[in-house]
């Protein structure tokens, strides 16, 4: 078996995005290993299955009709709005950007789930909402003002019980 990324990659594209006529975003993003590319032989033998989170606009419905199977393995599509499973996922409304707050909230577990795996088709900028939470996420603005905050006499020297 190949990597589990690629097989939900080869599903959007070869039966999922052919029966998707709105505009939309698809990738995988979220729970299991192959998001991490953690994914080895071992993991097939448990939710080893073709998996695409497909995006519409608000006031969508949608139910692309897909097999159940794909390539041997089970198969499936999750259907959300952006703005909804961010919502869902961080507690975060994707159409701002993250707040200091936001950033003391976000479950770093979480944070990298959504961040990690692959963006397949963007017709409604998935992808520059990962781009905001991978941007700076390691030093969000609380952190950076701190960087730029004068360092009291002393502790640069090494004053402070430094060596």
């Amino acid at each position: 078996m190949g990597s589990g990324l690629e097989l939900c990659r080869r599903f959007y594209s070869e039966v999922v995005g052919p029966v998707v006529d709105v505009p939309h975003s698809a990738g995988l993003l979220g729970r299991g290993s192959e998001v991490l590319g953690y994914d080895d032989a071992m993991s097939t033998d448990h939710n080893c299955e073709a998996r695409v989170v497909l995006f519409v606009e608000d006031g969508v419905e949608l139910a692309p009709d897909v097999p159940e199977q794909f390539d041997g393995r089970a198969a499936f599509v999750e259907v959300h709005t952006i703005r909804g499973y961010f919502q869902q996922q961080l507690g975060w409304d994707a159409v701002r950007e993250p707040t200091v707050s936001d950033w003391f909230t976000f479950p770093e577990h979480v944070l990298l789930i959504m961040t990690a795996g692959a963006v397949f088709h963007d017709d409604l900028g998935l992808q520059d909402v990962r781009d905001r939470l991978v941007r700076d996420r390691l030093r969000p603005a609380v952190l950076r003002s701190v960087d730029r905050a004068p360092v009291p006499r002393g502790v640069a020297g090494g004053e402070l019980g430094g060596t």
